[in-house]
């Protein structure tokens, strides 16, 4: 026994030597092909901050599970979706060639647009993300929009973190995104393909952050304190009632035998009873004395919390207004206007994305020229102005318009939109989408209108 277990640690110590020399010879093959200044260079936009996969993962599925069954955290994202996008966005495009806007209306028509916009601006606040897949037909150059769910974006092999291959010298650039499904690997689809929108995280973190997850466990908490308070009036709604009899001790048991201890145990009070008792039977009526009125101030004090979490106004989580005035509602909703207004700056540049790639593949595939040829004027040494000619590359940039958040005073509104148009600083266009219309299709129904007037339509056309 003895010299079995001295082989055996003559064995490990031999492992152990051997182990030491390989990590030695490592090092001074590694000293090889350090550079001397490394220290002095850092990896451009390093990451650091991410979530773990897994935790990335539990925030996504949480953050569904309160969209699905908790009242709070949809009205949040619903209020959010509303206020941003109000009507709906008008995008015009820069670029004086009409068959450029004809050629995204008709992208947004054959895509649903208008509702793909809502899901984006849904999905972005609810999963802290949203990826969009561009399918482009090599023929006709025209653009098909689909989303890809997050849980999907992942590299079930481990090669890359969180499914997004990057440049190795900077985490900003996405070269590939993996997509999986079951923990196998489906397919790796070029960036140029998939436009990643991620929100309230910095730019060198790979993955967004749930608008909701700041105020995750308050809107847990509050769910429960409406628990408590459901069983706290239960109690409190509860009556004992003790019955006392005076009577002979032999009398007593036989009347209880026989008639009210029976009868108590099959029979209840309905409410509105008039009870008449003999001469020796006493009836107590008692409740729980429970001191708690000022429990009603911890709910508050909770959606106050979830509120200020989200920069929104007290009355837009709780759906009650009972205690403001006009002036202090008012005063309440100035940081969430400003709120608003960020977040349609951000999804702005998002839109104006969009329409650079659906542009830009109608321009890769022959659709859309790429160049035009415009005319301008300038003046000779002579003083005689001349018109010149010039090839320009189609415009690739749009106006994003959003309606107002807030009709404050309709009139005084319309008021300043048209001084802004007397001084020259503002398009019949960029006015028509701050009020909330659609210029083109409002002076199409103008122009059919002056058309009937003048009984250019026929009558069946002006029926129809």
């Amino acid at each position: 026994m003895f010299e079995f277990i001295s082989a055996w640690l003559e064995k490990k110590r031999y492992e152990r030597e051997r182990y030491r020399f390989a990590r030695k010879r490592l090092v001074e093959a590694s000293s090889f092909l350090r550079d001397e200044d490394e220290g002095e260079y850092q990896l451009i936009a390093s990451g650091g901050k991410d979530f773990s996969e897994l935790d990335q993962k539990t925030m996504l599925e949480r953050a569904r599970e309160l969209w699905k069954s908790n009242p709070h955290a949809r009205g949040i994202v619903r209020t959010l979706e509303k206020f941003v996008l109000g009507r709906g966005v008008r995008i015009i495009a820069h670029d004086e060639n009409p068959r450029v806007q004809e050629w995204w209306d008709e992208f947004a028509h054959e895509n649903d647009f208008e509702r793909r916009t809502r899901e984006i601006v849904r999905r972005s606040f609810r999963d802290g993300e949203c990826f969009l897949r561009y399918f482009v037909n090599e023929e006709t150059g025209r653009v098909k929009l689909r989303f890809l769910e997050p849980e999907e974006i992942a590299d079930p092999e481990g090669r890359v973190s969180y499914g997004i291959e990057t440049d190795p010298d900077d985490i900003e650039t996405p070269l590939r995104y993996f997509r999986a499904r079951n923990g196998r690997l489906i397919e790796i689809i070029p960036a140029r393909f998939i436009q990643h929108i991620k929100i309230l995280v910095d730019s060198n973190v790979k993955r967004g952050l749930s608008f909701l997850y700041v105020v995750m466990p308050l809107i847990s908490k509050y769910e429960q304190w409406l628990n408590d308070r459901i069983v706290l009036n239960k109690i409190r709604s509860a009556v004992a009632i003790i019955r006392k009899v005076s009577a002979p001790r032999g009398e007593l048991t036989a009347f209880s035998r026989e008639g009210l201890t029976d009868a108590g145990r099959r029979r209840m009070w309905k409410p509105g009873s008039i009870i008449t008792v003999s001469e020796g039977v006493d009836y107590q009526i008692l409740s729980p004395n429970l001191q708690a009125h000022d429990v009603q101030y911890d709910g508050r004090n909770i959606l106050l919390a979830i509120a200020s979490g989200c920069g929104l106004a007290e009355y837009m989580v709780s759906a009650d207004a009972s205690n403001a005035n006009y002036a202090s509602t008012m005063v309440a909703e100035s940081p969430s206007v400003r709120e608003f207004e960020d977040w349609q700056q951000f999804f702005e540049v998002e839109f104006a994305e969009i329409f650079r790639r659906v542009i830009s593949a109608g321009i890769e595939m022959g659709a859309l020229p790429a160049e035009k040829e415009v005319t301008y004027y300038e003046t000779g040494e002579d003083g005689i102005r001349v018109s010149r000619r010039r090839l320009v590359k189609t415009s690739l940039s749009c106006d994003v318009l959003f309606p107002p958040l807030v009709h404050r005073n309709i009139k005084e509104e319309t008021e300043a939109l048209r001084m802004h148009k007397e001084m020259g600083i503002v398009s019949n266009h960029t006015l028509a989408g701050k009020l909330g219309y659609d210029y083109r299709v409002e002076l199409e129904k103008m122009r059919k209108e002056e058309g009937e007037k003048k009984g250019d339509i026929p009558l069946r056309d002006k029926e129809e």
